[in-house]
């Protein structure tokens, strides 16, 4: 990883390997218990609910992902 010009560039393993993560914790989340759910809540500044950071962590590893198979081509 390198940063330049405000802009921080991924080799294509390290976006692959974030992809990854993101769509595990995605996963974890999406079946955690309610007590997961309230405690992440209970971190979150503002407090906001844990669904929109699931949704957030899907859809970043959604563009994550998209974003590789464009590169590839």
């Amino acid at each position: 990883m390198t940063a330049a010009g405000g802009q921080v560039i991924l080799a294509r393993d390290e976006a692959r390997q974030i992809a990854a993560v993101l769509g595990t914790v995605e996963d974890w989340l999406l079946h955690a218990g309610e007590w997961v759910l309230d405690d992440l809540s209970g971190f979150l500044r503002p407090r906001s609910r844990a669904g929109e950071v699931i949704e957030e962590l899907g859809d970043a590893g959604v563009m994550l992902a998209r974003l590789l198979r464009e590169e590839e081509r």
